[in-house]
């Protein structure tokens, strides 16, 4: 038999530590910060003015603070290689960083970006004129 404590009260303490997939998305050259959360399946996307290591993280305290405004916490994080220099920094804001093995991806943001990069083409070849 379950105890009660073990059963969470809302479905807000269920999800309220959040992993988070990171990568970065390339459009027309152009860098772009894309994160998605594994149990919410919430995705957020910014542009980025360049890919050095302060503008990234800056990036992700973005990130982090839109989900504690709401009462999450982003607990880990799911990268690929690119982001290992970063792990200090991200066990200072207390992200859990979880660096996938070389010439390896992460596959939930990596499925997501592609979906993101079908859904514009989509919407920019519907678009009534040019």
């Amino acid at each position: 038999m379950i105890e009660q404590q073990d059963v969470p009260r809302t479905i807000m303490e269920r999800y309220r530590n959040v992993t988070l997939c990171i990568d970065i998305m390339f459009v027309n050259k152009i860098p772009y910060f894309v994160t998605i959360s594994r149990g919410i399946k919430f995705g957020t996307a910014e542009t980025l003015t360049d890919r050095k290591h302060s503008t990234i993280m800056t990036a992700i305290k973005h990130v982090v603070a839109l989900y504690s405004k709401r009462g999450f916490r982003v607990s880990d994080a799911h990268t690929d290689n690119e982001f290992e220099p970063m792990r200090a920094d991200l066990m200072d804001a207390k992200v859990n960083l979880n660096v996938a093995s070389n010439n390896e991806h992460v596959p939930k943001i990596e499925r997501h970006i592609r979906t993101v990069k079908d859904r514009v083409r989509c919407m920019y070849n519907a678009v009534p004129f040019k």
